[in-house]
């Protein structure tokens, strides 16, 4: 890290000053462009940042907990981690005002609370930099669902203010499927999912946003100022249960979580958005092999099931 001249004069007399980048340039060689990544070592936030080293960018990642296991393997691999919340600039913004680029994710949480947390970020970031932005699939006005109002509310924030802008909009996860709760009844042969049968659900894999939202990145003209939705695939929820059965060997069969037990177990939120799923028809996207053309996206949801659910994964 380059000290500015004013954190120079702060600092006590005596104390030797470097230039980090001459080290890190020494050691990995020359970087591409130093990105800043939000929620380093969550499944987003880590999906970007793996996509970005392998492009031989730099990587600086903000985290709650700079110790964590998940932190310590990043440090390893050369990632500039840092202990902050999104919430409050005074603990990043030093290393924000290095970046030529910033992937913002945020996690779940009220409305209110995501709107003001997502403009003290914004408003922090320079005119130069390129942010790029992860919303949500389908975050247009009406949904009444919170975390899509909210995400729709700061798109237009981004969108208002004089900065390079790009937004993402990916679909749901396939790795929601790897949630705890939700694998251990997969491997018990229960696929439980609050969404209808004859319901469709448009997908993507993290490891995908990360993909893409690295090449938005590397090319920032081409997605300049743009709002990207992005599905790689999409299924009938009620045809979801033969692709583990295959891939694990066993029956497993699908069973309807009833609203009341959603609203429970996952929150309004959750609840509201899986209502509105069951009543709309949620697949935004027309053609996704456009998408996957484009960002020269290979693997499939089924291809997804059969890395992460085996015969073998039963018995773990």
């Amino acid at each position: 890290m380059t000290l500015r001249k004013s954190d120079k004069e702060k600092s006590p007399k005596g104390v030797l000053h470097y230039d980090q980048s001459i080290i890190d340039k020494f050691i990995y060689g020359e970087r591409k462009k130093h990105v800043f990544v939000t929620g380093i070592t969550g499944n987003q936030g880590s999906a970007v940042a793996k996509s970005l080293l392998e492009g031989n960018n730099s990587v600086t990642g903000l985290t709650h907990n700079a110790n964590s296991e998940k932190a310590k393997q990043w440090k390893a691999q050369g990632i500039t981690v840092i202990e902050g919340d999104i919430s409050n600039p005074n603990t990043y913004e030093l290393y924000l005002d290095q970046a030529d680029a910033v992937y913002l994710v945020q996690a779940l949480q009220r409305k209110d609370q995501e709107i003001l947390q997502g403009k003290r970020f914004i408003d922090t970031i320079k005119p130069e930099t390129h942010l790029v932005y992860a919303s949500v699939l389908g975050a247009d006005p009406g949904t009444t669902i919170p975390h899509f109002d909210s995400k729709f509310e700061l798109a237009n924030y981004i969108k208002s203010k004089n900065i390079i802008y790009s937004i993402l909009r990916p679909a749901s996860f396939y790795d929601n499927h790897l949630l705890p709760r939700l694998a251990s009844d997969i491997k018990k042969g229960k696929y439980i999912s609050p969404l209808k049968k004859m319901c469709k659900q448009q997908m993507i894999g993290v490891d995908d946003i990360g993909k893409i939202a690295a090449a938005v990145i590397s090319n920032k003209e081409k997605s300049n100022n743009k709002t990207i939705s992005i599905a790689t695939d999409e299924w009938q929820i009620g045809m979801i249960p033969q692709i583990f059965s295959e891939a694990i060997n066993k029956p497993v069969s699908y069973k309807r979580l009833p609203g009341f037990i959603t609203r429970l177990a996952m929150g309004k939120d959750l609840s509201k958005m899986f209502k509105y799923m069951n009543q709309n028809d949620f697949c935004v996207i027309s053609n996704m092999q456009d998408v996957r053309d484009e960002f020269n996206i290979s693997g499939d949801f089924r291809s997804w099931v059969n890395k992460y659910f085996t015969p073998k994964s039963i018995d773990k």
